[in-house]
C-alpha cells in the first residue's frame, strides 16, 4: 500500500457473534493508485509481482499478500479501482481450488463492480466492536455519507472473511497487538505523514531507538 503511494491505510478487525458463532473478518484498505485489471491478475497469482528486483520496499517475490492472507482465512478477496464506480475484484478460495484437484491454478478475469458489496462497505460506515468507546473511532464514512465518495478515486481493499487461523481470539487482543507492531514497523512512514488506522483509531509512531522527536513516548 505504501509503495502504491497511499497516504491513508486502514486495518480492520471486525468481530461479530459469540461462542461457536463468533466470526472475525480482517481487511486492509488503502487510498493508493489502485490496480488495473491486468495488474490485479498478476497480484493475485502466486509468484506474481510488479516489483521484481526492487529494493525500495517489501514487495519483491509475489508471495507475501497471498500467503499472509490465506494463513488467516481460506478466502481472499481483493477490490481495486483507479476511477470511481469501476471496481475490479478477484477471489482466491482455497477450498474451491482444492476441490478442482488440478496441478495448475487458473485465475479468472477480474470482475467489474460499480460499488462495493454491503459486507465490505459496512467496514467504513459502522463502528466496530473494539475500541468499545464510539468516540475513539474515526470512521472513514460518517452517518449518511456515501462510502464511494469517501474511499477516494483510487485504492485497494484486501478482505479476508471469517478468519479461523488467527493468533488471538478476541478483537481487543488482535487490535492491540497490531497497533503495537505497526507503530514500530511503520514508524518512519508515519513520521513522514502516513495516516495509519487500526479499527478506526489513528496509530502513533513508536520508536525503540528513542531518536524520533515526534514518536508518542517522547511526548
Amino acid at each position: 500500500a505504501a509503495q502504491a503511494g497511499a497516504t491513508e491505510i486502514r486495518v480492520y478487525f471486525r468481530q461479530e457473534g459469540k461462542g461457536a458463532n463468533k466470526r472475525t473478518d480482517v481487511a486492509v484498505y488503502d487510498n493508493g493508485r489502485g490496480m488495473s485489471p491486468p495488474v490485479l491478475k498478476v497480484a493475485m497469482a502466486f509468484g506474481g509481482s510488479m516489483y521484481y528486483g526492487s529494493r525500495q520496499g517489501i514487495a519483491r517475490f509475489g508471495m507475501g499478500m497471498k500467503t499472509a492472507a490465506l494463513s488467516m482465512s481460506s478466502v481472499l478477496e481483493v477490490y481495486s479501482w483507479q476511477e470511481p464506480e469501476a471496481i475490479y475484484t478477484m477471489t482466491l478460495d482455497v477450498e474451491a481450488i482444492g476441490k478442482d484437484r488440478a496441478n495448475l491454478v487458473e485465475l479468472p478475469e477480474p470482475t467489474l463492480l460499480t460499488e462495493l458489496p454491503d459486507e465490505v462497505a459496512d467496514l467504513f460506515r459502522k463502528p466496530l466492536s473494539y475500541p468499545t468507546s464510539r468516540s475513539e473511532q474515526q470512521l472513514l464514512a460518517g452517518e449518511g455519507e456515501s462510502v464511494a465518495a469517501n474511499i477516494g478515486p483510487s485504492g485497494t481493499i484486501v478482505y479476508m472473511p471469517d478468519c479461523d487461523r488467527l493468533h488471538f481470539s478476541k478483537a481487543s487482543s488482535l487490535v492491540d497487538h497490531a497497533v503495537k507492531e505497526m507503530a514500530r514497523v511503520y514508524r518512519r512512514r508515519i513520521a513522514a505523514g502516513l495516516r495509519l488506522y487500526v479499527n478506526n483509531r489513528l496509530v502513533e509512531a513508536f520508536d525503540p531507538t528513542y531518536s524520533m522527536p515526534d514518536a508518542r513516548h517522547v511526548r
